[in-house]
């Protein structure tokens, strides 16, 4: 690769930074969403006279795996579309499942907002009523009458602490932690079909260059930071597919793992929203019902109470 191709490598980098595109470059002090900042340091790492058209190039092996692998395609292919496809997939992935899962958890924190604001409201206004008028009752118990262990106001305060510790659980997972949440329901798969869609992108733009297809999807792969597991089910199935380097053989497998992505997104729009605010709600309410009637089942529990 020239300098000036060199050049223009990084600039495209630096216009898809600046134009939020969620690009990741690797592992380690690399990790994260990548910054103007990184690209200037990787870009001063790198050695003007390695041949950035291999990533196994020895002079390039101090610099990250993803950004070895997008050297290498876009040398041999002169395109950045399919690098920044490569380097963005895994987090463009994340954001689609961020963003399907935001909405059910703002309905929930809406709840366990009006929820603690009216058992606060209950515990101070109303459950000191219940108390005085348990104090006034003052029934005597007979001595082989059973002790309460959990009287009303200890229950009540316990609810109230808990349910601040629920509001500010979801809280905290309503900012960053819906599509973690999403990954475990399902979500996985879906971000793993749009990482295989981009490996095959990826090694049909290298094959119409005249790659060999070992190295081509090996290429793709880097560019994904696909782990061990991936890399190689994707060998097999791409090379058994197109092992004489056609392209358009790969086609067929590029449409199954898309079609499979938009069912699993169509699936979970449907039915996360409905488990998790099930689940999640169904809790909350059945806690909430239990904080407001307890005292109720200690004043039942003081009138049947046996007396002398």
């Amino acid at each position: 690769m020239s300098l000036t191709d060199l050049h223009r490598f990084h600039e495209e980098l630096r216009a898809a930074v600046i134009a939020r595109v969620p690009i990741s470059l690797d592992s380690g002090r690399f990790a994260g969403k990548a910054s103007l900042a990184t690209l200037d340091r990787l870009q001063s790492q790198v050695d003007p006279g390695a041949s950035t058209h291999e990533s196994t190039d020895p002079a390039l092996q101090h610099l990250p795996n993803r950004y070895r692998a997008a050297l290498a395609v876009f040398s041999k292919t002169s395109s950045m579309r399919s690098v920044l496809d490569g380097l963005s997939v895994d987090r463009v992935a994340s954001k689609q499942l961020g963003r399907m899962a935001a909405s059910p958890y703002a309905y929930l924190l809406a709840i366990v907002f009006v929820a603690s604001v009216g058992l606060v409201f209950y515990a101070t206004a109303i459950s000191p009523g219940f108390d005085k008028f348990r104090a006034d009752l003052k029934l005597p118990l007979r001595i082989d009458a059973p002790a309460r262990v959990i009287p009303a106001a200890l229950f009540l305060t316990i609810a109230r602490v808990l349910s601040f510790v629920w509001l500010i659980g979801v809280a905290c997972l309503f900012i960053g932690g819906p599509k973690f949440v999403a990954h475990w329901f399902g979500g996985s798969h879906f971000k793993r079909c749009q990482i295989q869609s981009s490996v095959i992108r990826t090694t049909q733009s290298l094959l119409r260059r005249g790659v060999d297809v070992t190295e081509a999807v090996g290429l793709a792969c880097d560019l994904v930071g696909a782990n061990a597991r991936m890399r190689e089910r994707m060998s097999k199935a791409i090379q058994a597919r197109a092992a004489d380097g056609q392209a358009e053989r790969l086609s067929s497998l590029l449409s199954y793992f898309e079609l499979s992505a938009r069912k699993r997104l169509a699936a979970l729009r449907l039915w996360f929203p409905v488990s998790i605010v099930t689940l999640l709600g169904g809790l909350l309410v059945v806690g909430y019902c239990v904080a407001l009637f307890m005292p109720l089942v200690h004043i039942i529990r003081d009138l049947s109470a046996p007396g002398t």
